[in-house]
Protein backbone atom coordinates (compact mmCIF):
# COMPACT_ATOMS: atom_id res chain seq x y z
CA UNK A 1 0.00 0.00 0.00
CA UNK A 2 1.39 3.39 -0.98
CA UNK A 3 1.87 6.08 1.68
CA UNK A 4 -0.53 9.01 1.76
CA UNK A 5 0.29 12.15 -0.20
CA UNK A 6 0.66 14.17 3.01
CA UNK A 7 3.24 11.70 4.30
CA UNK A 8 5.13 11.84 1.02
CA UNK A 9 5.10 15.64 1.20
CA UNK A 10 6.55 15.44 4.71
CA UNK A 11 9.27 13.11 3.46
CA UNK A 12 10.05 15.53 0.65
CA UNK A 13 10.39 18.40 3.14
CA UNK A 14 12.74 16.26 5.25
CA UNK A 15 14.78 15.58 2.13
CA UNK A 16 14.93 19.31 1.33
CA UNK A 17 16.15 20.10 4.84
CA UNK A 18 18.75 17.31 4.83
CA UNK A 19 19.96 18.40 1.40
CA UNK A 20 20.46 21.94 2.67
CA UNK A 21 22.34 20.52 5.65
CA UNK A 22 24.61 18.56 3.33
CA UNK A 23 25.27 21.75 1.37
CA UNK A 24 26.20 23.53 4.57
CA UNK A 25 28.56 20.72 5.59
CA UNK A 26 30.14 20.76 2.14
CA UNK A 27 30.81 24.50 2.38
CA UNK A 28 32.35 24.07 5.82
CA UNK A 29 34.69 21.37 4.55
CA UNK A 30 35.39 23.33 1.35
CA UNK A 31 36.81 26.25 3.32
CA UNK A 32 38.79 23.86 5.50
CA UNK A 33 40.33 22.33 2.36
CA UNK A 34 41.21 25.80 1.07
CA UNK A 35 42.94 26.72 4.33
CA UNK A 36 44.77 23.40 4.66
CA UNK A 37 45.17 21.54 1.34
CA UNK A 38 46.79 18.54 3.08
CA UNK A 39 43.43 17.65 4.61
CA UNK A 40 41.58 17.28 1.30
CA UNK A 41 41.27 13.49 1.31
CA UNK A 42 40.13 13.17 4.96
CA UNK A 43 37.64 16.00 4.45
CA UNK A 44 36.23 14.35 1.33
CA UNK A 45 35.95 11.03 3.16
CA UNK A 46 34.18 12.75 6.06
CA UNK A 47 31.68 14.33 3.65
CA UNK A 48 31.13 11.00 1.92
CA UNK A 49 30.43 9.32 5.26
CA UNK A 50 28.04 12.13 6.19
CA UNK A 51 26.24 11.86 2.85
CA UNK A 52 25.84 8.08 3.19
CA UNK A 53 24.62 8.45 6.76
CA UNK A 54 22.14 11.15 5.69
CA UNK A 55 20.81 8.99 2.88
CA UNK A 56 20.46 6.00 5.20
CA UNK A 57 18.80 8.11 7.88
CA UNK A 58 16.36 9.55 5.39
CA UNK A 59 15.46 6.19 3.91
CA UNK A 60 15.43 4.05 7.03
CA UNK A 61 14.49 6.24 9.96
CA UNK A 62 12.41 9.08 8.58
CA UNK A 63 10.68 7.32 5.68
CA UNK A 64 10.19 3.89 7.24
CA UNK A 65 12.49 2.06 4.82
CA UNK A 66 11.00 3.54 1.67
CA UNK A 67 13.59 5.53 -0.23
CA UNK A 68 12.01 6.81 -3.41
CA UNK A 69 13.16 8.92 -6.33
CA UNK A 70 11.35 12.07 -5.20
CA UNK A 71 13.33 11.97 -1.94
CA UNK A 72 16.60 11.99 -3.86
CA UNK A 73 15.29 14.89 -5.92
CA UNK A 74 14.45 16.61 -2.63
CA UNK A 75 18.01 16.14 -1.38
CA UNK A 76 19.38 17.65 -4.59
CA UNK A 77 16.87 20.50 -4.52
CA UNK A 78 17.70 21.30 -0.90
CA UNK A 79 21.42 21.38 -1.60
CA UNK A 80 20.85 23.50 -4.72
CA UNK A 81 18.56 25.88 -2.90
CA UNK A 82 21.14 26.34 -0.16
CA UNK A 83 23.89 26.80 -2.75
CA UNK A 84 21.95 29.52 -4.54
CA UNK A 85 20.81 31.39 -1.44
CA UNK A 86 23.04 31.18 1.65
CA UNK A 87 26.22 29.56 0.39
CA UNK A 88 28.24 32.71 -0.21
CA UNK A 89 27.46 34.14 3.24
CA UNK A 90 28.16 30.86 5.01
CA UNK A 91 31.45 30.36 3.14
CA UNK A 92 32.65 33.74 4.41
CA UNK A 93 31.75 32.75 7.96
CA UNK A 94 33.47 29.38 7.60
CA UNK A 95 36.56 31.03 6.06
CA UNK A 96 36.78 33.34 9.06
CA UNK A 97 36.22 30.42 11.45
CA UNK A 98 38.92 28.20 9.93
CA UNK A 99 41.40 31.11 9.83
CA UNK A 100 40.73 31.72 13.54
CA UNK A 101 41.18 28.03 14.31
CA UNK A 102 44.42 27.99 12.30
CA UNK A 103 45.71 31.05 14.15
CA UNK A 104 44.94 29.51 17.53
CA UNK A 105 46.57 26.21 16.56
CA UNK A 106 49.61 28.06 15.27
CA UNK A 107 49.90 30.01 18.52
CA UNK A 108 49.65 26.79 20.50
CA UNK A 109 51.99 24.88 18.22
CA UNK A 110 54.76 27.49 17.99
CA UNK A 111 56.10 26.98 21.56
CA UNK A 112 55.70 23.23 21.23
CA UNK A 113 57.64 23.27 17.95
CA UNK A 114 60.41 25.36 19.54
CA UNK A 115 60.58 22.96 22.46
CA UNK A 116 60.75 19.99 20.08
CA UNK A 117 63.60 21.59 18.12
CA UNK A 118 65.49 22.24 21.36
CA UNK A 119 64.93 18.66 22.54
CA UNK A 120 66.12 17.35 19.16
CA UNK A 121 69.30 19.43 19.43
CA UNK A 122 69.98 18.21 22.98
CA UNK A 123 69.32 14.60 21.94
CA UNK A 124 71.65 14.92 18.97
CA UNK A 125 74.44 16.32 21.17
CA UNK A 126 73.90 13.60 23.77
CA UNK A 127 73.99 10.82 21.19
CA UNK A 128 77.15 12.27 19.67
CA UNK A 129 78.81 12.42 23.11
CA UNK A 130 77.78 8.83 23.87
CA UNK A 131 79.27 7.69 20.60
CA UNK A 132 82.55 9.45 21.41
CA UNK A 133 82.62 7.79 24.83
CA UNK A 134 82.48 4.39 23.18
CA UNK A 135 78.85 3.41 23.59
CA UNK A 136 77.29 1.49 20.73
CA UNK A 137 74.07 3.12 19.65
CA UNK A 138 71.96 1.21 17.20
Amino acid sequence: MAPAVAEQARWFLWALALGAGLGLAYDCLRELRRQCPQITVPADLAFLALAVFTLAYLGLALCHGQLQLFQLVGLAAGASGYGLSLSRLCRRAFRWFWKAVGTVLEMIGRPIWALAKKAKKILKISLFNWAEMGYNIR
